[in-house]
């Protein structure tokens, strides 16, 4: 296709565009619940907990684009990302219980 845009290009500019939009709602979130839930009260730390955040905002972004550009039905897709999704939780939550029991 001749004065098409590279999908790279295409994908950059977006990511790029909805970053702000898409870091909103997690610092909204963080700035709430990071002073309710009464954690350490240091700049330091609160700064490496927004950063937490943010990067997994960023990694299930990513898996939702993933998913949504390798599966045309929604039906499929849906059952797709909650599989993986109970996978990779159980996996994280099962290594956490492994190191407390041991």
């Amino acid at each position: 296709m001749e004065g098409a845009y590279p999908l790279s290009a295409y994908y950059a500019s977006k990511v790029l565009a909805e970053l702000p939009f898409e870091q909103i709602y997690p610092i909204v979130f963080v700035c709430i619940s990071y002073w309710i839930v009464g954690l350490r009260s240091s700049f330091l730390r609160f700064f490496v907990f927004v950063c937490i955040v943010s990067s997994s905002n960023f990694a299930a972004s990513g898996l939702g684009m993933t998913i949504s550009a390798l599966v045309r039905e929604i039906r499929t897709a849906a059952v797709m990302l909650n599989i993986l999704m109970l996978s990779l939780c159980d996996a994280s939550f099962s290594a956490l219980l492994s190191f407390q029991i041991s």
